[in-house]
């Protein structure tokens, strides 16, 4: 059901962004990365989807430097900077960015065994490496 599948590499990242609560509280911690793409998989003939473009893409992570804290949506762990990704994505109905599916299922790490956050339960991480895997092989 993805309407976006592409390969490409991480290539910067913007400094954190944070939503903060009236009593100051962190709400929602995110950062804005920029992916160019190498190939493409799956489009839903979006314009900005083609081979060679940058497109940002909202990961849900971000460090507060002050409290020395990683803020992350159900255990979703950034990319790493220069690395090849498979993302199965869609674009926001609110910004100018584009969004994993499925928080953990919709990146999949090209470079290396994907990891997933101490977040899971042993069963859990599991299964999601075994979809992670069935992923890479069918599109890799």
């Amino acid at each position: 059901d993805t309407p976006i599948i592409v390969k490409g590499i991480k290539t910067g990242e913007s400094d954190p962004i944070f939503h903060y609560a009236s009593d100051g509280t962190i709400t929602l911690g995110y950062t804005l990365s920029d992916f160019k793409i190498t190939d493409i998989y799956k489009t839903n003939e979006d314009k900005e989807i083609q081979k060679g473009a940058t497109i940002q893409i909202f990961e849900n992570e971000a460090y507060d430097k002050e409290s020395n804290t990683n803020y992350h949506m159900c255990g979703y762990e950034k990319m790493n900077q220069n690395e090849e990704y498979l993302l199965f994505i869609r674009h926001s109905t609110s910004d100018e960015c584009y969004i994993p599916m499925g928080v953990v299922f919709g990146k999949v790490s090209l470079s290396e065994t994907n990891k997933v956050s101490d977040f899971f339960s042993k069963n859990t991480n599991e299964i999601v490496q075994n979809v992670l895997a069935q992923a890479k092989e069918k599109y890799q």
